[in-house]
């Protein structure tokens, strides 16, 4: 009877130890995967021209200029149509710093004064807030260099002195 009692308690201390076992494990990879995709991944900000501020997670890109692409394909998916539909032509560096962005017919889509200053104070503070090194942005629509957006503010130049006075 003692033997049976000592092997039954042996057989639940085993039991036992396998099951916290497991289950440290199993809590243990999933806490380092959390970790993992954690470390993967930068938060942006969007700043929309709807005064709303939106925060995103990317996964990291080791190339700068595919960084500055995806936060821009962020802010345009975040944007009304027509613009929601612009495309990305390209996006270019010069040595300056200053950054070429080449967008859709869709980014010059008609609109009053206010909502072309709100695009492109949004469009430029997105830029501009999270990548530091950027010294000015350009637009370029459909690989153009181009006035205006809507024949309103002038863009022909750059953002910065189209906007930063304001």
């Amino acid at each position: 009877m003692k033997r049976r009692l000592i092997l039954f308690v042996m057989i639940l201390s085993l039991f036992f130890l396998v099951f916290t076992t497991f289950f440290l494990i199993k809590r243990d990879k999933e806490s380092l995967e959390k970790k993992e995709v954690k470390e993967e991944t930068t938060k942006y900000i969007i700043y929309l021209p709807s005064s709303e501020i939106k925060e995103i997670n990317l996964k990291r890109e080791s190339f700068e200029l595919r960084r500055v692409e995806e936060v821009i394909e962020s802010f345009i998916s975040e944007l009304p149509n027509p613009f929601r539909e612009t495309q990305i032509l390209g996006v270019y560096r010069d040595k300056e710093n200053v950054i070429y962005v080449s967008l859709s017919s869709s980014f010059a889509s008609s609109q009053s004064a206010k909502e072309e200053y709100l695009l492109l104070k949004s469009f430029y503070l997105t830029l501009k807030e999270n990548f530091t090194w950027i010294k000015d942005v350009k637009i370029l629509i459909d690989d153009k260099e181009v006035e205006t957006l809507s024949g309103h503010i002038i863009v022909y130049k750059s953002l910065s002195s189209s906007l930063e006075d304001k």
